[in-house]
């Protein structure tokens, strides 16, 4: 494909970007503009819907005229048990009560007006109510009250808070789940410059001149190798330049295999996937009228399988992983020579710098940059992540956070995709070295591993009693921490990418392949029935794993902790199986239909930002998030529409930050730590090619 072609697709990728964008931004206005019509719906819902500031009021009203003024407000102490008795007997023309009413929220989850109310410093104190469900702010209420109850005096009293609120909404509240937070005092705070974040934005503005200067000296001819040998400073600014590292990105020339390209494909599907999947989370942390609704579809709606379903698109990017590991190390270790410790070292480094300046620079932009961009009635949310972060930065630098930190509390919980990665990865080059040395130790090594997996997931799943669904969650142990995010639970998706790669590898050599890799591949092709049945297995698991998820949230009573344990255990492997089946026909020579689909040129550029969209979405999620004002109201349109639209921006973003830090170290690496500028790149060899791509 000629670069022009490129550069055009690349344009109206952008130009997609900017109009989802603004389909999404309407979609808000929308939501937003409507909210006095959303308030009938959140009034109408049961159970936690019908706490309204009317009813909270009218329930200090009847408790402060009866005889249970003494026992219930007076210790709220003398000045706020007095303005809350002014309030009572003063309904309609003290301006607190209507603060109160038009400022808080409107139901669960639902924040207010926090600007209106924080802008009355004389009569309205702005506060938020959490009640915390397994350590997790489920539940907020925003409350606009008198400046005389402030946070301080009502700490004290949660069991006060805890009974009215019990009481209204028939659902049992302990004074341990409430959780309070003088929310303009904390952004006071959170808002606070640092020493590290003005170091932070020095580099990044350095950064970002250097990129300049490169690109314009570039431009100008000054970084040609023509002109002369370069200098070692030359050849570190050309490392900078973006019109080279634009020009690396968009090229869509494979120098391992053409049909590889199919796994481009595959990884764009996967992030869309996962951006899909994590938006219904992020949703319940928004100030939401409709959660009862939502929660109806959650648990009882076929089409949300979609979204439980995007689980296992974190599995293909294991699997995708194990196959591009395997091809790496296979043919760098191939040579007897080069199987070293000193190889074997420097593959470690290589794989931790490249992966280096986006986990940084997205650490060091929740500590210290994050905080000070917003000032949010969800700010507990800014404040820990940024003490999080801090605390857990060495753990999370040594990629052991998943061993060292509970999942509720990890800083940037979504990036324990790249510890086990990276963990999973430093195991690999032993397996392929013996491999290399041994087919059939290799092989049983790999296959006794996966095994020993199995072995611990199922006891650990069995003590307990964990399973996938959303409605039966096991109350013994936290999942995720114990369990989602081990290595031990991901190993055998991780390593059927490895075996993957041997069928493939040694169907390919017709004289030393292995004999059963080269019927299996000689069958394939000849056999267009064989592929037919291959690619209708496929789909079929592939399907039936995502489905399961309605029959286990629908009837949960049909099914026991056998099965939960059974299914969640097996549903990874299968539908990473399923997966093969469709894949390795095009890795055979075959489904050249699928290959110019899945492996057009214009995704591999695509193929190429995965890591950063992955690493940058949640925080565009959270952006959404801490802008939360007002109530919104969601639908599964609405969903769809929020996901495309942040699917978008992600790699809008990731395209840029990836000119901005990742090329460059890319281009630092092959200069000076492998010994070769710019102009060698087409001597790359394979396996290097192949390296960069994964």
């Amino acid at each position: 494909v000629s670069t022009q072609s490129t550069w055009g697709l690349f344009f109206m990728a952008i130009g997609g970007v900017l109009v989802l964008t603004l389909a999404y931004l309407l979609q808000v206005n929308y939501a937003m503009n409507f909210q006095n019509e959303m308030l009938a719906l959140a009034y109408a819902q049961k159970g936690l819907k019908d706490v309204a500031p009317e009813k909270l009021l009218l329930e200090f009203r009847r408790a402060a005229l009866s005889n249970e003024s003494a026992s219930i407000f007076s210790p709220l102490g003398t000045e706020c048990f007095q303005r809350i008795q002014n309030m009572a007997n003063n309904f309609l023309s003290d301006p607190a009560v209507s603060n109160f009413l038009l400022y808080s929220g409107k139901g669960v989850n639902e924040l207010g007006n926090y600007q209106e109310c924080a802008k009355d410093f004389k009569t309205s104190y702005y506060f938020s109510l959490g009640v915390i469900f397994n350590g997790i702010m489920g539940v907020r209420f925003g409350c606009c009250l008198p400046k005389e109850c402030g946070v301080e005096m009502l700490l004290p009293h949660k069991p006060l808070i805890a009974k009215i609120l019990t009481d209204l909404t028939n659902v049992t509240i302990t004074p341990n789940q409430i959780g309070m937070q003088d929310v303009k005092a904390d952004n006071i705070q959170a808002n606070k410059i640092r020493i590290g974040g003005v170091v932070y934005l020095s580099v990044l503005i350095l950064l970002f001149s250097t990129v300049f200067l490169a690109s314009i000296m570039d431009y100008q001819g000054c970084l040609n190798k023509e002109q002369g040998n370069l200098l070692f400073w030359q050849k570190f600014i050309a490392c900078f330049s973006a019109q080279r590292n634009i020009k690396g990105l968009l090229n869509t020339e494979n120098r391992v295999d053409p049909k590889l390209e199919i796994f481009n494909g595959v990884r764009v599907l996967s992030i869309g996937w996962v951006v899909f999947g994590h938006v219904l989370v992020f949703v319940f942390f928004e100030g939401i009228f409709n959660m009862d609704d939502l929660l109806e579809d959650a648990f009882k709606k076929f089409f949300m399988v979609l979204i439980k379903g995007g689980t296992f698109s974190v599995d293909v990017f294991f699997f995708l992983s194990g196959f591009l590991a395997s091809l790496g190390m296979y043919r760098a270790f191939k040579t007897p020579a080069n199987r070293t410790a000193k190889n074997i070292l420097l593959m470690y480094f290589h794989r931790y710098v490249r992966l280096l300046p986006f986990f940084l620079g997205l650490m060091l932009y929740m500590i210290y940059i994050q905080p000070i961009l917003y000032e949010t009635p969800a700010v507990q949310y800014m404040i820990q992540a940024q003490e999080n972060c801090e605390r857990q930065f060495l753990s999370s630098m040594l990629y052991i956070a998943n061993f060292t930190e509970d999942m509720t509390t990890m800083c940037n919980g979504w990036v324990w995709y790249l510890y086990i990665d990276l963990q999973l990865f430093i195991i690999m080059p032993f397996f392929i070295i013996l491999y290399l040395k041994s087919k059939k130790y290799g092989l049983l090594s790999l296959l006794l591993l996966c095994i020993v997996s199995f072995i611990v997931q199922i006891g650990i799943a069995s003590y307990y009693e964990f399973n996938l669904s959303l409605v039966k969650a096991s109350t013994k142990g936290d999942q995720n921490t114990i369990f989602y995010a081990k290595p031990y639970c991901r190993l055998v998706t991780y390593f059927l990418g490895a075996f993957l790669f041997i069928l493939y590898e040694e169907g390919k050599d017709s004289s030393n392949g292995l004999k059963v890799c080269l019927s299996i591949k000689n069958s394939i092709q000849n056999s267009s029935l064989l592929r037919y049945v291959l690619y209708a297995v496929g789909f079929s698991l592939m399907f039936i794993t995502v489905s399961s998820f309605y029959y286990l949230d629908k009837y949960p009573e049909d099914w026991g902790v056998s099965f939960g344990i059974f299914h969640m255990i097996s549903s990874r492997p299968l539908f990473i199986i399923g997966l093969c089946l469709i894949i390795y026909p095009v890795l055979v020579g075959r489904g050249t239909t699928l290959l110019a689909v899945l492996g057009h040129p214009m995704l591999n550029p695509l193929g190429k930002l995965t890591y950063g969209t992955y690493m940058f979405h949640i925080p565009l999620f959270m952006i959404t998030v801490l802008f939360t004002f007002q109530g919104r109201h969601y639908t599964f349109f609405s969903i769809i529409i929020k996901s495309i639209s942040i699917f978008f921006l992600s790699y809008l973003i990731s395209f840029f930050l990836t000119i901005l830090m990742e090329s460059p170290m890319v281009q630092l690496l092959k200069t000076f730590l492998e010994g070769r500028g710019e102009s060698e790149k087409k001597d790359l060899k394979p396996v290097k090619a192949n390296q960069e791509n994964s």
